[in-house]
């Protein structure tokens, strides 16, 4: 009896006890307050990759598909320290509306090495399907920039699943009148 009145009056694994619910409580807060810190980070970098190549590819003259390319190679740069190449995808689009017609997509580039890409926007040649407060003059030209990234959690990859994110940026052409790609020539015949 005694063994079991001292057994009951001890309290020294008290503490134990509830530190073992805080640490466990405080992991799980750590490891939501990275994702969502991964998560922010990551929209500010889509956000500012949209826009960069938007507006690139707005300040031309002319373009050739070498140049797009270029502008292009950019981005995982402007993603870093997040793996675009391998999550990431980008889809761009010249958008121009001719005298009295519809907006219509003059053109498009799509870059992923995974991703099965579709624009928002809308499929080369098919009238464009813009955001309600954009409207096009008549011989207007705008460049639309979208990018797409799948984001897997790193951490609290039980309680998290995986989403596909997309941010896109629109620019109105600054120095363009029309919205052709201008192709290299093609090599020379090997003899």
């Amino acid at each position: 009896m005694r063994r079991l009145r001292l057994l009951l009056r001890d309290r020294r694994g008290n503490v134990l006890i509830e530190t073992a619910f805080g640490m466990a409580m405080l992991a799980t807060l750590f490891m939501g307050g990275v994702e969502v810190a991964r998560y922010a980070l990551l929209t500010q970098k889509l956000d500012r990759a949209s826009m960069t190549l938007g507006d690139l590819l707005s300040r031309n003259e002319t373009l050739t598909l070498a140049e797009i390319n270029n502008i292009m190679d950019a981005i995982p740069h402007i993603m870093e320290p997040f793996d675009f190449n391998a999550s990431g995808g980008i889809v761009l689009s010249a958008v121009q509306r001719l005298q009295g017609g519809d907006a219509t997509v003059a053109w498009q580039v799509k870059q992923s090495d995974h991703l099965t890409l579709s624009s928002q926007i809308g499929a080369l040649g098919e009238v464009a399907v813009l955001p309600a407060a954009l409207t096009l003059n008549d011989n207007e030209n705008i460049f639309v920039a979208e990018v797409y990234f799948d984001f897997q959690p790193m951490l609290v990859t039980d309680l998290v699943t995986g989403t596909q994110l997309y941010h896109r940026g629109i620019f109105r052409a600054r120095l363009m009148d029309t919205l052709d790609i201008e192709t290299p020539p093609p090599p020379p015949p090997s003899p």
